[in-house]
């Protein structure tokens, strides 16, 4: 049985988590060489994207989500301030990973949670 990943950021805050990517926590690191990347967060599983970071393959950049390590499967997801001062705090939202490469579109991992808390001063 998969236990869900879960992180806490601050509201308002920048944010950064470096993930390895697995199709499976059991099994090895899956190789990123040409792969787009998604991390997408919802408040609900199957509601409205809150927010969704790309990197540069999916038309996103370097400042979202940078491949640290094409081959060992590893990733860094970087949430600006701007993507969560306006949003709801005090919450758990859903995000997961995915990951296109010739052309199969495949979650990596588990979905987690990642719970925004309200900033006390900004």
């Amino acid at each position: 049985m998969s236990v869900e990943p879960t992180f806490t950021m601050i509201r308002g805050d920048d944010w950064s988590q470096g993930f390895v990517a697995k199709y499976s926590p059991s099994e090895d690191p899956v190789d990123l060489t040409d792969a787009e990347l998604r991390f997408t967060v919802r408040k609900k599983k199957t509601g409205d994207i809150v927010f969704q970071k790309k990197n540069t393959a999916a038309g996103g950049s370097d400042a979202e989500i940078e491949v640290t390590d094409a081959v060992n499967g590893e990733f860094t997801v970087y949430i600006a301030s701007s993507d969560t001062e306006e949003i709801e705090g005090d919450l758990k939202y859903w995000f997961d990973a995915e990951m296109i490469k010739n052309s199969l579109k495949t979650t990596l991992g588990v979905p987690g949670r990642l719970e925004i808390l309200y900033d006390i001063t900004y």
